[in-house]
């Protein structure tokens, strides 16, 4: 490698440690834990130098990572990402779960780091293109695509996890905001299919919004692919997501990442992310 090229990755590791500094000291929102805060600045600085042994440290043994097209993909320590510097936004702290949002150029991602055995890693990563405006893309999507569901004989803690989600899912259908209020956490973040960012109230006002309006509830989603991993008190489900219009008509699936937590009112999600699935090239 050329003194030119050494020097160019330099800058841009020092650009990314300063711009997540410089974001993290300029919204309150952005203050990260120091543990976490240094294993932020060290991906960052990994991936732009794509030193592949650094990355392999921060990726959790069963990292999953979905990118912009909705495609998974599994823990892989070469440069999957851009070195564009990820700008902090929001951290949202679950004991040894920490959900950070942050933003790459025109690229919502939303990173779960999880501590075990006093070390911090990344063990999901979702990406989706900020496009507030974006029409839905069509697609010959039919139900007969849907693969089979986990198996009954999956760890009474996974199946917990899934009846939580099932709830969800059926509130989100009826639009129920008390049942959704009860399984969400305060803190709670999500990343929308279009990039935005909703809070808990939001999302509990706008579905009080779609009953006062008397808006038709939706089919119950379909979900298959999908994958639960515990962390103690903690689950991600990763999982695709098959949603239908008011008729029943299939829309374009999504993949998504969802994190809950078990706490005194039981499991509640605490983060978010949806992006749909489209093809990766024209």
């Amino acid at each position: 490698m050329g003194a030119t090229r050494i020097r160019d990755w330099g800058r841009r590791g020092i650009a990314a440690a300063l711009t997540l500094i410089g974001a993290t000291a300029a919204a309150s929102p952005c203050t990260i834990d120091a543990p976490v805060r240094d294993a932020e600045l060290a991906l960052a600085t990994a991936r732009a130098h794509d030193d592949r042994a650094a990355i392999a440290d921060l990726l959790a043994p069963d990292y999953t990572g979905v990118d912009v097209f909705g495609q998974i993909h599994e823990r892989d320590t070469r440069t999957s990402a851009s070195a564009t510097p990820s700008v902090c936004e929001s951290v949202h702290t679950h004991g040894p779960v920490t959900v950070i949002v942050a933003h790459e150029n025109d690229t919502r991602v939303l990173r779960v780091w999880v501590e075990r055995k006093g070390r911090w890693q990344v063990a999901a990563e979702q990406r989706v293109v900020i496009q507030p405006g974006r029409t839905d893309p069509d697609g010959a999507w039919t139900l007969g695509d849907v693969r089979d569901a986990p198996s009954p004989d999956s760890p009474s803690t996974v199946r917990e996890v899934l009846r939580a989600q099932d709830a969800l899912d059926r509130a989100n259908a009826m639009r129920d905001p008390s049942t959704f209020a009860r399984l969400t956490d305060v803190d709670f973040v999500v990343i929308t299919s279009h990039g935005l960012v909703r809070s808990k109230t939001d999302r509990v006002i706008e579905e009080r919004v779609a009953r006062l309006e008397a808006q038709p509830e939706r089919p119950v989603p379909r979900r298959d692919d999908v994958r639960v991993r515990l962390f103690g008190a903690s689950a991600i489900i990763t999982a695709r997501n098959w949603p239908r219009t008011f008729e029943g008509v299939p829309r374009p699936p999504t993949r998504y990442t969802r994190v809950w937590v078990k706490n005194a009112a039981g499991w509640q999600q605490v983060a978010n992310v949806s992006t749909i699935i489209r093809p990766t090239a024209p």
